[in-house]
């Protein structure tokens, strides 16, 4: 392992929190856009979402050069 963020990238929504394995969430893989890593993940078995964040941002996170994000759930298409 080369490098670790102090908190999870992807955290649960609210909303993303019940289901049969409640609290969790799960990365299914990443695309690249541009600057954009978008996530699809799995939430607690009962529903599935994109999130999305800067693969600078997060380069630099991991790095030390700035503080960490966490991704951003999207209900729709990419910003």
């Amino acid at each position: 392992m080369l490098a670790t963020l102090p908190e999870p990238l992807l955290l649960p929504t609210a909303t993303e929190r019940d289901g049969y394995v409640p609290n969790v969430v799960y990365s299914c893989g990443v695309l690249l856009h541009d600057d954009t890593l978008v996530i699809p993940y799995g939430a607690s078995d009962a529903s599935i979402g994109l999130a999305t964040t800067s693969l600078r941002g997060l380069i630099a996170a991991l790095t030390g050069e700035s503080q960490p994000q966490h991704a951003l759930p999207h209900a729709g298409g990419l910003p």
